[in-house]
């Protein structure tokens, strides 16, 4: 029984049909797709707060998904920009909040800040 298993495999992997099949690997299982986030101009917009991290003033990619895309992150890094909303009452500290909203429409907030939107990456 094993020579005959072994004489099966070594029939696939000698003819063409592993090779195949692995060919065709991505057409079944493609590649998942990846979100970023690119700079934009900077802007602020109130509200429309969907989450926060703290410690960077770099948006974090846990943040921007499928489920995200085009919307914005706005980030301070306590120095060249600050807000003093900050939840943990350091104004002085980086953080960035997640919006609900385009780029286009975040507009008027007290506090500019870096901003990025979320995107698929290219």
């Amino acid at each position: 029984m094993r020579e005959t298993t072994a004489t099966i495999i070594i029939a696939i992997l000698g003819s063409g049909v592993l090779a195949a099949l692995i060919a065709l690997v991505p057409v079944y299982w493609p590649r998942h797709a990846v979100y970023e986030w690119e700079p934009v101009p900077i802007t602020d917009c109130g509200e429309l707060d969907r989450a926060s991290t703290f410690n960077s003033s770099d948006p974090q990619d846990q943040q921007c998904s499928k489920k995200s895309k085009g919307t914005i992150a706005v980030c301070w890094n306590g120095d060249q920009y600050r807000n003093d909303a900050n939840p943990q009452k350091l104004a002085t500290h980086p953080w960035c909040t997640y919006k609900h909203v385009a780029p286009a429409q975040c507009k008027g907030g007290p506090h500019p800040g870096l901003t990025y939107v979320c995107q698929k990456a290219s």
